[in-house]
């Protein structure tokens, strides 16, 4: 069971660390960008995340609260960006 919201956390994080779906024509689009401001690739967010989700301590999420996933995505998030990349607003065209 431990394994099973381990691999759902992972996923949740996953969607939210590659950014945002757009989903209208007015909502925002983010991106991840390196400490130069050039674009991220791909297989480095996918890299820098399943880094992170080997040694983001789950012990630190609350696994029995409602959000507690989301705190863990959050967790996620943060170790991305101190691994140098920055989620920004997507410029526009």
């Amino acid at each position: 069971m431990r394994n099973q919201r381990r691999f759902m956390w992972a996923v949740l994080a996953a969607a939210v660390a590659l950014g945002c779906q757009h989903f209208g024509s007015n909502q925002p689009r983010l991106i991840w960008v390196k400490d130069d401001g050039t674009p991220a690739e791909r297989a480095e967010l996918i890299a820098a995340r399943d880094a992170c989700i080997e040694t983001v301590d789950v012990s630190g999420t609350v696994i029995d609260r409602r959000w507690g996933h989301v705190e863990y995505a959050g967790q996620i998030i943060d170790c991305i960006k101190s691994n140098g990349y920055h989620l920004i607003d997507e410029p526009e065209d």
